[in-house]
């Protein structure tokens, strides 16, 4: 009985500090971040970020870079939009292009006219960096019936990792 209390408390001790990290306060980007805003008043801004960078010995010169974004898209239209976030990138200066990992992205949200927010992680080694100009592209990912609604990118710069 000790021993299977004294397993509980170890497997607890290890797995709750790896839970909170996933649970990370989003906070406003160091620079940057105006929402991109289509002809019809369609709105996609960037309400919160973190971005984290870690360094591991196996993977010499490719960090490992995870960021999550917490969006917000505003429809001033009477219609609701189709977001499929699948489609949404994030760029770095360098051009690489990377696909979200949100569980469940590749199902389209509805947006109904007023506001939504929804979030989108990002993992990738190498390209990113936490520190340097990040471009936030909705590549057709944003519907009004069928056809895209045109949106500029969203840039930033992340807060500096903590």
């Amino acid at each position: 009985m000790i021993r299977a209390s004294r397993m509980f408390v170890l497997a607890a001790a290890v797995a709750l500090p790896a839970l909170a990290g996933g649970c990370a306060t989003m906070r406003a980007p160091a620079q940057g971040g105006a929402p991109a805003v289509s002809p019809e008043g369609v709105k996609v801004a960037l309400v919160g970020e973190t971005c984290t960078q870690s360094r591991e010995p196996d993977w010499k010169g490719a960090n490992l870079i995870e960021v999550q974004l917490a969006l917000a898209v505003t429809n001033p239209t009477s219609a609701p939009l189709m977001v499929h976030r699948d489609q949404f990138r994030l760029v770095a200066p360098d051009g690489t292009a990377v696909q979200t990992i949100t569980y469940g992205a590749a199902d389209p949200l509805s947006v109904a006219p007023g506001e939504q927010s929804f979030e989108l992680r990002f993992m990738t080694r190498g390209g990113l960096r936490c520190n340097t100009p990040m471009d936030l592209e909705t590549r057709g990912g944003v519907l009004a019936g069928d056809h895209p609604v045109t949106l500029a990118s969203v840039r930033f710069i992340p807060q500096n990792p903590s």
